[in-house]
């Protein structure tokens, strides 16, 4: 959450379990981009964004995909599909989306169309890699189908994620090493589609602590 907001104010009181709640005084990137005449809207996927104060200065804020905890529950299909009803509606403006992916956070679970690694946590966590890898797959298609297009020309999809989790795993596993890779480079690809997006420095400084050049 620190790419969205200053971090100066945080409420503490709030239910046991849940994160400190952002309080108004704090300036998040929402609120920026619509002073400066995008379209703003958020997708999210998780109990938390119930309540944690991240609504500011987003003209559509919708959680009902994680409204309700549930550590099984698959999303990653029905957030792009929506993210892309979202572009579609916003088309003719300049707009700034967030799509809150979050299947390759536990549990994990098999998904039927994507690629089986075998049954062990580790195998199911590859498993939900490539799911949310074919899915993010769908709205990059989108978007790098249409880049002459307002509904490219006119936005900026903005998609932030962890690499991965620690599974007890060890340097010579390459076939996990090439999944590290695979998802640096797609986070790559991903910002440099932007419109009009200049390569940040910052993205090679990240990807040579992660051992790649």
């Amino acid at each position: 959450s620190k790419f969205f907001h200053s971090g100066v104010a945080l409420d503490e009181k709030v239910k046991h379990g849940m994160p400190p709640r952002l309080r108004p005084e704090n300036v998040l990137i929402s609120e920026i981009m619509k002073r400066t005449g995008y379209a703003t809207g958020a997708i999210t996927t998780h109990e938390y964004f119930n309540d944690w104060g991240m609504e500011q200065g987003f003209d559509s804020y919708d959680n009902s995909i994680g409204e309700k905890f549930d550590p099984f529950r698959i999303t990653s299909g029905v957030l792009t599909d929506r993210a892309l009803a979202w572009i579609s509606r916003n088309h003719s403006r300049k707009w700034f989306l967030w799509a809150h992916y979050l299947d390759p956070h536990g549990r994990y679970v098999a998904h039927v169309d994507s690629p089986s690694y075998g049954t062990t946590e580790e195998d199911l966590y590859d498993g939900e890699l490539a799911y949310t890898d074919q899915q993010i797959g769908r709205l990059r298609c989108y978007v790098g189908a249409a880049q002459e297009l307002p509904v490219v020309r006119r936005g900026v999809v903005r998609l932030v994620g962890m690499v991965g989790f620690v599974l007890d795993l060890v340097p010579s596993d390459l076939r996990r090493a090439r999944i590290v890779e695979a998802m640096v480079q797609l986070v790559e690809e991903v910002v440099v589609l932007a419109p009009r997006a200049r390569r940040d420095d910052r993205l090679a400084q990240r990807r040579r602590h992660l051992g790649h050049p």
